[in-house]
């Protein structure tokens, strides 16, 4: 919907905002950075040009880009999608800048906030499905489809029930902070493969479906908020015509009359490709299989079994494909292990055309063939089956059952459908665009610990980017606090295949030689020894520099693993001292450990991955950030490595520069305000005694460096920091 405004520039405008929201706001700093900013995107928008901003950290760049998307976006009557890395980036957004930006949108015409309408979009996993937890709930063993009755799944349903039914529920498994160990659970409750919206279903109707609400104020929102990955895969489908939703609900169908902000676009290349990325294994396919056909009798839940008495002929061609998948399958990840075992480089295998060359190639070609030919049998015969079903009104199944039935077929023939997109690609890929891989994966799940995938992901994912946004909407703003390396932007053009565009950059605003001390620990052992070593001295040097902090230290990880072993070192030894620990994962999702970490500054933070980027924790609570490893990409990863290949000197062009931009991005969670204080540690020696440490030495804040020992590094720490308050 359009709103009333004043006949002015955009620029002119924002400004205002800006200017008014300074002088009468005692919350609102003066930020010279942040109003060139959202001048900047102000005039793109205006433009309908594209642009690309760094902004330092403290510059504000969420409100700088919000406030002229909301004015753009309310004047024209279009809509602005946001796009982020992260969900703590979304959830900081509409939890905290949206009540802000409403409060200066109000500076341009009192009660202008009031009309914005701003939404966070996730993707269809993340909300929970009414009518599958229906289905759950009826079963005899919730959530359990052998029988087993796992106590664990039962609680997890009963948890769910219950949220389901209050009033604030939004349906986003977020508000539940489950770990990654209910992943598979979820799964079977979530609308991830869903395609009921348009089909007059009883909750749609109602407005009681989590995600006909979620597209709904998508649809009639000024800004929507998403991430990389959603909304590439989107577009991505879009572009194929395969999204199930009709159009009036599906925001994603870029016209050129709408704008993309994307945020944190130096993780754009990364998220794309996995959106992109095609992967099964087959664990994930005989699980699917099992759903489809058992040959054990006592399951009732299979959809075989389901359809037998009312459709018998239909489904005993049901179970015979199911066993013939079953069987090509089990063929084709038997050849896949002898292969692996044979050529793998540590837990991967890529198929190079040497590999290809092999001969033990020629069988695992033709097993992969068959196994796709033969799930593409079974594809075609669910979705038979989901049109038999839905038509056949005289059988005894009720008309809910029917649709029920129906939906799981579909789901199970996506299913099947993808993992023959993806055996397709194995064989027939181009290696020089798309590189494909098998891998030796460790889980978390009691059954299956050790998986073999099959994945396959492109290598120049500029071009796709090109098709999908730039050549397709011309009001494009692109920003983030580490967008260049060593001050140019080559780097970034070359891995987005960005067009001509207007580039612009800003420095923090802060005083780090005054509020900031850099320290590179000098008696840590080389990351690259042994693991258990490794892991005891971090262990040791995180308790030294915590007790110094007082707490309030985010500490930062590039491994799962290795984060929850020296998370079990310390934990105990913390807590004696009075210091929480809450760890990424086990102890909730990024956002949730973080807003631990707001609410008692006596608390450590260990994290991975989302953590290096997009929090937001101003004041003493974070006045520490611990490096532990220098962020290199694993040496072995396949993508990785097919992409340095475009390079002469892969490590200087390609690793190094990920590896700062990544560092950078890192260490500028510390200092939010002009008055924080903070200190940032890195536990990585490579800093001080490799040639190309320069490079990190410089892509950090310019505060006073020093090398120490860790303890010298504490007393520092101690002298440096302000006591927290005393309770």
């Amino acid at each position: 919907p359009r709103a009333e405004l004043p006949e002015e520039l955009l620029a002119d405008l924002t400004r205002r905002a800006f200017e008014s929201a300074s002088e009468q706001s005692s919350g609102m700093e003066r930020r010279e950075e942040q109003l060139a900013l959202a001048l900047d995107a102000a005039r793109a928008l205006d433009a309908g040009e594209q642009a690309a901003v760094e902004a330092g950290t403290g510059v504000g760049k969420s409100l700088a880009y919000l406030v002229p998307a909301a004015l753009w976006a309310m004047r024209e009557g279009m809509r602005v999608i946001v796009s982020t890395h992260t969900r703590n980036l979304q959830a900081q957004l509409s939890s905290g800048d949206f009540g802000q930006l409403r409060g200066m949108l109000d500076y341009v015409r009192p009660g202008l906030g009031a009309e914005l309408r701003a939404t966070v979009l996730k993707g269809r996993g993340n909300y929970l499905c009414r009518r599958a937890l229906e289905t759950a709930l009826a079963r005899r063993s919730p959530l359990d489809t052998d029988g087993a009755g796992d106590v664990d799944r039962a609680m997890l349903l009963a948890r769910v029930g219950v949220w389901s039914e209050q009033a604030d529920c939004s349906g986003d498994r977020e508000a539940l902070r489950l770990s990654r160990d209910f992943d598979e659970h979820w799964a079977r409750l979530s609308a991830e493969r869903v395609s009921c919206l348009n089909d007059g279903t009883d909750h749609v109707a109602m407005g009681a479906c989590f995600l006909a609400r979620a597209f709904d104020s998508a649809a009639g929102a000024h800004i929507t908020v998403v991430n990389h990955a959603w909304l590439i895969s989107n577009l991505e489908a879009a572009q194929q015509a395969r999204l199930e939703v009709p159009d009036d609900a599906d925001f994603v169908h870029l016209a050129e009359s709408d704008a993309v902000i994307i945020d944190e676009a130096q993780f754009l290349e990364d998220a794309a490709t996995n959106a992109l990325r095609t992967s099964v294994n087959e664990a994930a396919l005989s699980a699917a299989l099992e759903g489809i056909h058992s040959g054990d009798r006592r399951r009732t839940t299979t959809i075989a079994r389901r359809v037998e008495d009312d459709l018998p002929t239909t489904a005993e061609e049901l179970s015979q494909g199911a066993e013939a998948a079953r069987a090509a399958v089990e063929s084709a990840w038997e050849a896949y292990g002898r292969f692996l075992q044979s050529f793998a480089d540590g837990d991967a295998v890529v198929f190079t055309g040497g590999m290809r060359a092999q001969p033990d190639w020629e069988q695992v070609e033709s097993l992969t063939a068959a196994a796709g030919k033969s799930l593409a049998g079974l594809t075609e015969q669910l979705r038979k089956l989901a049109r038999a079903v839905e038509g056949n009104s005289a059988g005894d199944a009720s008309g809910d059952e029917r649709r029920q039935i129906a939906e799981d077929a579909r789901a199970a023939a996506d299913t099947c459908e993808e993992a023959v997109e993806a055996l397709e690609q194995a064989i027939e890929a181009d290696p020089g665009r798309t590189v494909v891989w098998l891998e030796r994966q460790r889980t978390r799940r009691r059954r299956d610990p050790d998986i073999v995938a099959l994945d396959a992901a492109p290598i120049d994912i500029g071009a796709k980017l090109g098709a999908l946004i730039w050549s397709r909407c011309p009001r494009v703003v692109l920003t983030g606090a580490t967008l260049t390396v060593d001050g140019e932007w080559d780097f970034l053009r070359g891995r987005l295949s960005l067009p001509e565009m207007l580039e612009s950059r800003y420095d923090s605003p802060f005083d780090y030689e005054r509020n900031g001390r850099i320290f590179v620990a000098n008696d840590m052992p080389s990351v690259q020894g042994p693991t258990s070593e490794v892991a005891e001295a971090q262990a040791n040097a995180i308790l030294t520099l915590a007790r110094a902090a007082g707490g309030r230290t985010l500490a930062l990880f590039t491994a799962h693993g290795t984060m929850r072993r020296v998370a079990d070192l310390v934990r105990g030894t913390l807590e004696n001292d009075g210091i929480s620990l809450a760890v990424q994962g086990p102890d909730g999702s990024p956002a949730q450990v973080v807003d631990d970490l707001r609410s008692n500054p006596r608390t450590v933070v260990f994290g991975v991955a989302a953590l290096w980027t997009g929090i937001d924790v101003p004041g003493e609570a974070l006045s520490q950030v611990i490096v532990c490893r220098l962020p290199f990409d694993r040496p072995n990863d396949p993508i990785q490595s097919a992409r340095s290949e475009q390079y002469e000197n892969a490590f200087a062009e390609h690793q190094v520069p990920t590896a700062v931009l990544k560092l950078r991005q890192g260490v500028g969670r510390l200092i939010r305000r002009s008055d924080d204080r903070g200190v940032i540690v890195v536990l990585d020696d490579r800093v001080a005694t490799k040639r190309y440490g320069a490079r990190f030495r410089n892509a950090m804040p310019p505060a006073p460096y020093e090398e120490a020992p860790v303890q010298r590094i504490a007393a520092a720490v101690r002298s440096f920091l302000p006591p927290l308050p005393a309770e």
